[in-house]
């Protein structure tokens, strides 16, 4: 098996344990919310598999940074791997 698709593999099987944790905590069915913890695991993996931003918050700090010490810095382009 490949490294990616282990990661994967493992990725999966946390996301449903944590999922049937929660919803027998919380006494509903475990398919009512693997919707949203799947959702959630999505927004998180794109979140910090990404490189560079694209982001308004990272071009204000930059900008910022820029007018502050007068020098030039270059953005990172974005990936997603």
């Amino acid at each position: 098996m490949k490294r990616t698709q282990l990661i994967f593999v493992i990725t999966l099987l946390i996301e449903a344990g944590l999922t049937y944790g929660c919803s027998s905590f919380l006494s509903i069915r475990f398919i009512e919310l693997m919707f949203f913890s799947g959702l959630l695991f999505s927004v998180l993996a794109f979140w910090f598999s990404s490189s560079g931003s694209n982001s308004a918050y990272s071009h204000y700090k930059t900008h910022s940074m820029r007018l502050m010490s007068g020098a030039n810095i270059e953005h990172n382009p974005f990936r997603l791997r």
